[in-house]
């Protein structure tokens, strides 16, 4: 199984054979440092350039936001903005049918699928878990992901994983920290 969290950055964990993968340095799993582009990619928060996490994250939905109004697109989270956007806002935009908004979240869920497509291909998993603030956006964001893994994964590999939202939510990384705490 993969889980990965989608909100100020993009972080992910793998379990195999119900065992937490943890890697040589205890740092497995950085699945938001796949990359996407070799030259000339958004800078990330690692200080590389082209990682999904600089073109899929919460910031990186505000900067698309922000570019489609500088260039002078008309769009409804400009209104819900009060004065800030925020990834939530946007989305609540595209569910109130804003064509931009809805672009965006296409636009973010095909690169996080494309990012998954590498991890399907690598690890088969079973099951894929998506929680974090973005993964809020429900179908928005689940959608093209599914949609580009159907397309980018290899048949054998891509007809057996299935997309799920985390059950418990933004919360899931607060209680799963709690269970790492012996007594």
């Amino acid at each position: 199984m993969v889980c990965i969290t989608v909100g100020t950055g993009i972080g992910s964990g793998l379990i195999v054979n119900g065992k937490l993968v943890r890697g040589a340095s205890n740092a497995a799993g950085e699945i938001g440092h796949i990359k996407l582009q070799m030259e000339n990619g958004p800078i990330c928060g690692c200080g590389d350039r082209g990682c999904l996490e600089a073109f899929a994250s919460g910031p990186a939905i505000v900067a698309m936001a922000e570019e489609y109004i500088r260039g002078g697109k008309s769009t409804k989270y400009r209104e819900l903005a009060n004065p800030d956007i925020t990834p939530y806002i946007v989305a609540e935009a595209a569910k109130q049918g804003d064509v931009v908004a809805k672009k965006i979240f296409e636009t973010i869920g095909n690169y996080i699928g494309v990012g998954l497509a590498s991890v399907v291909n690598l690890l088969n998993p079973e099951k894929i878990v998506i929680g974090g603030g973005v993964a809020d956006a429900g179908e928005l964001l689940f959608t093209p992901i599914k949609e580009t893994l159907k397309k980018r994964t290899m048949p054998i590999q891509g007809a057996c994983v299935e997309v799920v939202h985390a059950e418990l939510g933004n919360t899931a990384g607060v209680i799963g920290a709690s269970l790492l705490i012996e007594d």
